[in-house]
């Protein structure tokens, strides 16, 4: 993969935006495909099996593996942006991208096992990646306080709701709910940060460093010569 940090803010924004307008939407034409489904009760990962003869699954499958794809994809393009300092936090989320893939490929009636495991390794990767990246926000200029507080707040919404989740707070009744509850703050995550790194400077970035190599012009040259090298 070749670019510069410019090219990659876009594409890491692009990814982060798209995946999550891309499940909801799957997610919310399915439900209306499906009478009595309830947001209160139903989990989303029921989404994805097919009862009382619905043959709807592969929406819920194919909108949750390309979340997964993109947040690989957006990973990738934060590296860039991030460089070093954000190294764990990237790495973090791309393990909660492959947590998104595996609950696609292993659904909860055929592979309860493995499903549960790709899921709670997406809720809990996803909040330990936005707390890491708090503190490279909150160090970097072109991010700022604004956005290392947000990080904290949804890392912490994330993993609390993910605990009262998995304890059974609500009941059988509300499950749904409090799943949707671990949901929201990742995705809103994704949006406000996907949205900054489309905001972001042109001259943002520790990818963005050049070493400048100026030669005296020749007799009857305007222009001397200017060599960039882009590490």
């Amino acid at each position: 993969m070749t670019g510069t940090v410019d090219v990659w803010a876009r594409r890491a924004g692009t990814a982060l935006i798209v995946g999550p307008v891309i499940f909801v939407a799957a997610m919310g034409v399915e439900q209306s495909l499906r009478p009595g489904f309830s947001d209160l009760s139903n989990t989303i990962s029921q989404l994805g099996v097919d009862t009382q003869g619905w043959s709807y699954s592969w929406i819920f499958t194919a909108s949750i593996i390309t979340v997964g794809l993109l947040t690989l994809v957006a990973s990738y393009g934060l590296t860039r942006v991030l460089g070093r300092p954000g190294r764990s936090g990237v790495i973090l989320l791309a393990l909660s991208g492959l947590g998104c893939i595996g609950v696609g490929i292993f659904n909860e009636d055929a592979n309860l096992l493995e499903h549960s495991i790709f899921a709670l390794d997406q809720f809990i990767m996803s909040g330990l990646a936005v707390l890491f990246l708090a503190p490279v926000f909150a160090r970097d200029a072109g991010w700022g306080a604004s956005f290392a507080t947000l990080s904290r707040v949804c890392g912490i919404a994330i993993l609390v709701s993910l605990l009262l989740f998995v304890v059974g707070v609500g009941g059988s009744d509300y499950k749904g709910l409090v799943e949707r509850v671990v949901v929201t703050p990742t995705f809103l995550w994704s949006v406000t940060v996907g949205l900054r790194l489309w905001r972001l400077p042109r001259s943002q970035g520790p990818c963005r460093r050049a070493t400048v190599i100026c030669r005296r012009p020749k007799k009857g040259s305007r222009a001397a010569t200017i060599v960039w090298s882009w590490v």
